[in-house]
């Protein structure tokens, strides 16, 4: 914020002073100029790379479109001293005066940067700056940034290297500048940074400090010559070892060979912005070695820093936004959107200027320096930072990392021994496994293997770039100590050095730590108890009535019978229920008799039917009996819902007999024998563990070793033939394997007994294990490894399983057993029905007898006669009431007797 300060003083004062000394006229475009376009730029008073190679662009893109565009670009370029405001003031009002459309510049600090941006946005000159110095202010809205940012690319590469003390040197203003941004972004953190400066007077002695320091990690943020007179100081003061890391920043020293500085093994990364053998720089750099440049001070000799290369991207950007500008509104109508000014005249910004900005912002081509494009507010953007390193050590550079778009793509950021690597596994399915040749297939070398661990190297190969061979470990162990310190197994061929690295289902323990190198775990498991997959249950008769509890039962019982007799005592004290019995007395008549439809049986039968769902033939009239109904209602539609959706799940899921739940109920049973493979680490962990069962399960193990197996094989076949007598401890990953292969009869059971993981290892401290690591973290991150298991855990399986994706997710078909129950009520419903249906008749006739006085065999007989011919010969009318039972009439009911006279019921009873 100082900066902007001091720069605001100074562009004030510089204003007064060009106000008082350019008080003069306009001067104006001129008939015979409507051809030329002026376009500005600024540099230091010496002859340098940086100008030649502006002049060269401007020169080379005249003559590339000469013929196909009406206009020609004039570069009025003014050396002055920037560091002097008065006299960059001076040199940007003369740019002013000519009526430049764009201005280039690299200003080398923070006041120069402001003045210029200020002079750009206060006249609507678009500014190409090919400085460090990157803002984003209200005063920067006319400035676009040719230069990509180096500072983020190494901030991130100190991060992933993770260095908390490290030297940066430096030797001019621009790599000045990032050593501020990066210890401004740093601030917060704990890193303990050395700032040299490297000049070629001091390289001598800053060399003796670092070795005396023992300063390791080292930035070298210096001109070529100066970067490789240091590296030649270090080479012959043996400094450039095995343990020193150096980044070099300056992007030339990517187009030059300096590979007899890797002999010392010494993790060199250099920063490339520019593809030495891109189409682009190529033809840039020959014309500039060539006689094409000629007449151009400084040119001829190889380019020195970054500067130039930028300074010819910009002048083809600038030609290139003109170009499309002038296509779209016209070189007349251009014209007379410039405006004619001077710093002492009234300042009015320029609409071509705008324009022209835009057209800078869109531009996207590639240039020398790579992928040239900008985002909306004028930053480099979508451009590639490589960090390149000699892997050979004499041969061509290779790419170590990748920043774009502030992320660092890592490949081979760490120094490796070897490009190709012998990598060891044990046959253990289906982690790493013969694989079965096609017909007459011959399989040789690395097609020999399949399974997960031949995937996963595959993958981490092709992303760390290197080459293996593959083949099973030699005594087919895993590894653990044999006496005296040494290892047989994989874990033996590693630490001798015969494999480089071991990639199967080893477990990381603390032991095996001791000794060799772990990456993070590529896969989590635990110890789990393998048993014989038991019978499934038969359902009981009545299945269907699982869905809901014993007691859910009952309630919905009591809330039935709760909501019969509300809903009768509502309706038999609201005079609203009552209505006129107009079947059984004439209109008019004295005395009329009323009925209520909402009986205690009818409020049963009400209740009942919209707990079926089905509906009744009467609904309440009154608000109270409205309630009570729609109240019941939303009670049914919610039981109803839940016990559809529970019933589909307890219908269709078959279950399963299991003897056991856990590893409690394991060691607490004499019935079932378990046991462990005879070495390993499941046995190490039963023997040690602290925990009270495990403890019980390992005295019983102690003193059966006939429960011990040879391999895991051995053991699951014990498990398969020993009809449920036999549980097999075996780490979970090859339970759930064994679980999906014929003939479908082991299953797990209970959760694992401890949580622990599988690495891939490598002799102890080497840099491939944080390498691989990062890899691994990748293939998680982007779903691979998950995707790797379910290959050849479940798509390879030969059983159906719930986790795989090849399953079809359809329901099992349901047996009669799962449905009988409601046959047996269906059956039920019938006999029942046909029972009161035999009652019903036999007390109808006798009240017939009863009513017309004739004996009960007359009625039965007349009773018949009617059921089946339909005739009533010779009986007296009744009313239709007096054919229903007695149970369903009550008392307020009237009837008609033979005379034609109402009585109640029972009187005429």
């Amino acid at each position: 914020m100082r900066h902007f300060n001091m720069a605001s003083v100074l562009i004030y004062l510089t204003g007064r002073v060009i106000f008082v000394l350019f008080m003069v006229s306009p001067i104006r475009y001129s008939v015979n100029a409507l051809k030329t376009i002026n376009v500005g730029a600024i540099f230091e008073p010496y002859p340098s790379q940086e100008e030649s190679a502006f002049r060269y662009g401007i020169q080379r893109m005249n003559l590339l479109y000469n013929g196909t565009t009406d206009f020609m670009l004039y570069n009025h370029v003014k050396e002055t001293t920037t560091r002097n405001s008065f006299m960059l003031a001076k040199s940007l009002c003369d740019l002013i005066r000519n009526d430049v459309v764009a201005i280039y510049a690299n200003p080398s600090d923070h006041s120069t940067h402001a003045v210029i941006s200020s002079f750009a946005s206060s006249f609507g000159v678009p500014f190409l700056s090919a400085s460090h110095l990157q803002y984003n202010t209200s005063m920067d809205d006319f400035t676009v940034y040719i230069q990509p940012k180096l500072s983020e690319a190494l901030i991130t590469l100190v991060q992933e290297n993770r260095w908390s003390r490290f030297t940066y040197m430096f030797d001019s203003d621009e790599s000045r500048v990032r050593v501020e941004q990066i210890t401004n972004s740093i601030s917060s953190q704990n890193w303990d940074i050395k700032i040299r400066t490297g000049t070629a007077q001091s390289l001598y002695r800053v060399s003796a400090d670092m070795r005396t320091n023992e300063e390791f990690n080292i930035i070298l943020d210096m001109s070529y010559n100066n970067t490789e007179a240091l590296l030649n100081i270090m080479y012959h003061r043996q400094m450039l070892v095995e343990s020193t890391n150096i980044t070099i920043v300056n992007p030339v020293v990517a187009l030059r060979d300096i590979s007899r500085y890797y002999l010392g093994h010494v993790n060199m990364v250099y920063i490339q912005i520019v593809d030495g053998d891109g189409p682009q720089f190529v033809e840039f750099n020959d014309a500039w070695l060539s006689s094409d440049t000629k007449g151009l001070p400084m040119t001829g000799y190889p380019i020195d820093t970054l500067a130039p290369v930028l300074a010819y991207d910009s002048a083809t950007v600038l030609y290139t936004a003109v170009r499309r500008t002038l296509d779209s509104v016209g070189f007349l109508n251009s014209q007379r959107l410039s405006t004619d000014q001077t710093c002492g005249s009234e300042i009015q910004q320029s609409e071509l200027g705008k324009l022209i900005l835009d057209k800078m912002i869109d531009v996207q081509m590639e240039g020398t320096s790579g992928n040239i494009e900008f985002d909306q507010h004028g930053f480099r953007t979508n451009y590639s930072v490589r960090l390149m390193r000699n892997a050979t050590y004499n041969g061509r550079p290779t790419q170590a990392a990748e920043w774009k778009n502030d992320e660092l793509n890592t490949t081979d950021l760490v120094h490796s021994d070897s490009e190709h690597l012998i990598i060891i596994s044990i046959e253990e399915k289906p982690f790493f496994q013969l694989k079965e040749p096609d017909g007459d297939e011959v399989l040789v070398g690395n097609d020999m293997w399949e399974g997960y661990c031949v995937d996963m190297i595959k993958a981490i190969a092709e992303r760390l770039k290197f080459t293996f061979t593959l083949r099973p470990v030699v005594d087919g162990e895993y590894g653990s100590e044999i006496g005296n310190g040494f290892y047989n197994g994989m874990v033996g061929e590693v630490i001798n050095g015969t494999a480089h690295l071991a990639v199967a289902p080893l477990t990381i323990n603390m032991e095996r730590q001791k000794v060799i190198s772990f990456s993070k775990p590529f896969m989590t498991l635990g110890i789990s108890i393998m048993i014989s997959k038991p019978n499934k249950l038969q359902p009981s008769a009545f299945s269907f009535l699982q869905p809901l509890d014993l007691n859910v039962w009952l309630y919905i019982g009591l809330s039935y019978l709760s909501v019969s007799v509300g809903l009768y005592v509502v309706c038999r004290f609201n005079p609203g229920e009552w209505r006129p019995a107009p079947h059984f007395v004439e209109k008019g008549a004295e005395g009329e008799p009323h009925e209520n439809v909402f009986t205690f049986y009818n409020t049963i039968w009400f209740a009942a039917g919209a707990l079926m769902q089905q509906g009744a033939d009467i609904s309440p009239r009154t608000l109270s009996g409205r309630i009570i109904g729609a109240a019941w209602w939303f009670f049914v539609l919610i039981i109803i819902a839940s016990y559809t959706a529970n019933l589909a799940a307890f219908l269709t899921v078959e279950k399963l007999d299991i003897p056991i739940s856990g590893v409690e109920q394991l060691a607490n049973q004499d019935e079932i024998e378990y046991g462990s493979r005879g070495s390993g680490t499941t046995k190490e962990f039963i023997e040690n563990s602290p925990n009270e069962v495990h403890m019980k399960m390992w005295n019983y193990m102690s003193t059966h070793d006939h429960v011990f197996v040879n391999s895991n094989d051995e053991g699951t076949a014990r498990v398969k033939n020993s009809s449920g007598k036999y549980a097999y401890l075996i780490e979970s990953t090859v339970n759930e394997y064994q679980s999906q292969q014929k003939p479908c009869n082991t299953m797990k059971i209970g959760e694992n007994l401890d949580s622990k993981g599988y690495g891939i290892a490598a002799k102890l401290n080497s840099d491939l294990i944080e390498q691989i690591t990062l890899v691994i973290l990748q293939l998680q991150e982007e779903n691979i490894l998950a995707r790797l298991k379910e290959k050849w855990w479940y798509e390879k399986g030969s059983c159906d399983s719930e986790f795989s994706s090849t399953s079809t997710g359809a329901p099992s078909a349901l047996g009669p057993s799962s449905l009988v129950g409601i046959f047996y009520i269906l059956m039920s419903g019938l006999a029942l029905s046909m029972l009161a249906a035999i009652a019903e008749f036999l007390f109808k006739a006798w009240l017939q007898a009863q009513r017309t006085r004739t004996s009960l065999p007359k009625a039965l007989k007349a009773n018949v006669r009617r059921t089946i011919t339909g005739e009533t010969e010779g009986e007296q009318p009744y009313s239709i009431y007096q054919s229903y039972s007695p149970l369903l009439i009550h008392r307020s009911h009237y009837v008609r007797d033979v005379n034609g006279r109402v009585t109640p019921w029972e009187q005429g009873v």
